[in-house]
């Protein structure tokens, strides 16, 4: 997967917490007939979200015969390179 979607792909999944985190402390603080039912599923989205992203990475991994998450998204081939050099050039 490109670098740049993962960073694209990790925004995204900070804005969505964020979000519910922010609605999660409106709910709580306004006073409406609904609010409550809306606070808990704030507070239950705010726990399953990361969950769920959790099974879909494991899932993923299953699938495609991937051990780890680091086979799953390795990091570019440039950014190997470049450590390597690094490693060499320190001995």
């Amino acid at each position: 997967m490109p670098k740049k979607v993962k960073q694209i792909s990790a925004l995204i999944a900070v804005i969505i917490l964020a979000g519910l985190y922010l609605a999660t402390f409106l709910f709580a603080i306004i006073d409406s007939p609904n609010s409550g039912r809306m606070f808990q599923a704030c507070l239950f989205a705010t726990v399953a979200v990361p969950i769920l992203l959790w099974v879909w990475i494991w899932l993923y991994g299953a699938v495609t015969q991937k051990d780890d998450i680091a086979t799953i998204f390795p990091k570019d081939q440039t950014s190997q390179d470049q450590v390597s050099q690094d490693e060499t050039s320190e001995k």
